[in-house]
């Protein structure tokens, strides 16, 4: 039968679809390219115009035309009612690989009798959804998606179940059923959306390649829904090769689980990472901290990777350590963490004296300024690193004990042959009580270069401090080094 094109004008005219050609041309062009079967199908319709559902222009699809059953496809399409809002995915269902599927009319029957068809629609047309074993099950899934957790955001349950259903990775794992199921069971309250960056989610944790290698990919699909609150930590550890084959790797999930706050599990995160969080990661957890009033400094004590920090795995007690970061305080927790992960403290043997100090104190306080001198790589790189941290410790007058800092840290003072004088200088001093010419003259003099070098540096501080003699500050019984060390330093005095 030969194309009659007063047929097809007044079909086109009758269903409204001139406005699908952009001019006179276009619509010559599609005429003639028209096939003598596409036409006779094209002109057999015969459900008026006004019942049609769906967008009209896909009544002139080129694919749905090419299929021989062209009209039983129409009304299969048609019976769709509940299309509001998702049109526009409609075409998905004149896809070749779709109208070629073997499940095409039984996915049709489940399409009509579902409310919301977005999420369906979003996969529908997927090669790899299409071939899955798991394919008519996978989508009656998707199309009864519930919210269990009672938040009524049945479209992340769906959208979750959606993802998950056409990812290949997951398909070819053992575990898409387990997780499939997991998925509707849990809700929406550890689920985050497609296209929601960064990734710490169970859904994404269902997609993730490295994980559904795991074999304890369930166990930590369980594990970050019912600890999501610091799913930011989790996630990592559980689809980063380097920690899933590692040799701690079940303890540090432990270890992360058990934390006793969010502070304590970033301190641990940071710890096993050797890593902090980005700007999004850091704001979103932050925000909660304020909100449950955690001491301002150790929210926003920001963790910089350090040239000479490392991963905790590298310390002897490692777990020791990771139990350690648990016990803490919120407001230490994250400082405490901070020279646990410095391998320059920790090769110079600093270390654990170090965090026993801070741990001893119980003055806020001090235990800053100390962790400023214990985090200061050219403090750490002295002899007189302990010595320092002792002088500083008994020092009570808060500005006195400011200045002690600044010199403990400054490389110039550190350098100098008359550094343990200057710091028992410093704390016979009472800062308080100084002017402010005075305590000026004293910084030139120990944190200059100009001030150290300053030839007639001893007479000036023999003015301020006349009575001042390392004899007297030796008999206060105060800690000295060690007598080799002590000698060798006593000889700068001379």
């Amino acid at each position: 039968m030969k194309k009659d094109y007063a047929k097809l004008i007044y079909k086109i005219k009758e269903y409204d679809l001139f406005k699908n050609f952009k001019n006179i041309e276009k619509l010559s062009e599609w005429l003639h390219e028209l096939s003598d079967e596409e036409a006779s199908r094209f002109l057999s319709l015969s459900i008026p115009a006004s019942d049609i559902v769906f967008p009209k222009k896909l009544l002139i699809h080129k694919n749905l035309l090419q299929c021989e059953d062209y009209l039983k496809r129409v009304e299969a399409m048609n019976q769709l009612k509940n299309g509001d809002g998702v049109w526009h995915l409609f075409e998905r269902l004149c896809s070749l690989n779709f109208l070629h599927s073997k499940n095409y009319y039984s996915d049709m029957n489940l399409l009509k009798s579902s409310k919301n068809l977005q999420y369906a629609l979003w996969v529908i047309n997927d090669d790899n959804f299409i071939q899955s074993p798991y394919h008519q099950k996978d989508l009656k899934m998707i199309l009864g998606a519930k919210d269990v957790g009672g938040n009524d955001l049945d479209f992340l349950v769906a959208s979750a179940l959606a993802m998950i259903s056409k990812n290949k990775d997951s398909l070819q794992s053992p575990y898409h059923e387990e997780d499939m199921k997991f998925i509707t069971q849990i809700g929406s309250s550890s689920l985050q959306g497609t296209h929601s960056y960064p990734e710490h989610s169970v859904d994404y944790l269902a997609l993730n390649k490295n994980s559904l290698k795991d074999k304890y990919h369930l166990e930590n699909m369980k594990i970050l829904a019912e600890n999501y609150s610091i799913s930011y930590y989790l996630y990592p550890l559980m689809t980063k090769k380097e920690y899933i084959q590692g040799k701690y790797y079940r303890e540090e999930i432990q270890a992360l689980t058990k934390a006793n706050s969010k502070l304590n599990a970033r301190a641990i995160y940071y710890y096993i990472t050797n890593s902090s969080l980005s700007v999004e990661e850091r704001m979103d957890l932050d925000n909660e901290l304020w909100d449950n009033q955690v001491p301002f400094r150790a929210v926003w004590f920001g963790r910089k990777k350090m040239d000479n920090s490392e991963k905790g795995s590298k310390n002897p007690k490692y777990l020791e350590n990771l139990a350690l970061l648990n016990s803490l305080e919120d407001k230490y927790v994250l400082f405490i963490e901070r020279l646990l992960s410095d391998s320059l403290l920790r090769k110079q043997n600093y270390q654990e004296k170090d965090i026993q100090t801070l741990l001893s104190l119980n003055n806020d306080e001090l235990f800053f300024d100390l962790f400023e001198v214990m985090s200061n790589h050219n403090s750490i790189s002295s002899i007189y690193h302990l010595m320092d941290i002792s002088l500083i410790q008994n020092t009570s007058s808060y500005f006195t004990r400011r200045m002690l800092i600044s010199m403990a840290t400054n490389q110039e003072n550190l350098n100098s042959k008359n550094h343990w004088f200057d710091m028992n200088y410093v704390a016979s001093l009472d800062f308080d009580l100084l002017d402010s010419k005075t305590k000026d003259l004293l910084q030139y003099l120990f944190l200059t270069s100009e001030g150290i070098k300053d030839k007639k540096r001893m007479s000036k501080l023999k003015e301020i401090q006349p009575e001042f003699s390392m004899e007297k500050i030796d008999k206060k019984g105060l800690k000295l080094p060690k007598r080799k060390v002590l000698m060798r330093i006593k000889r700068y005095f001379v």
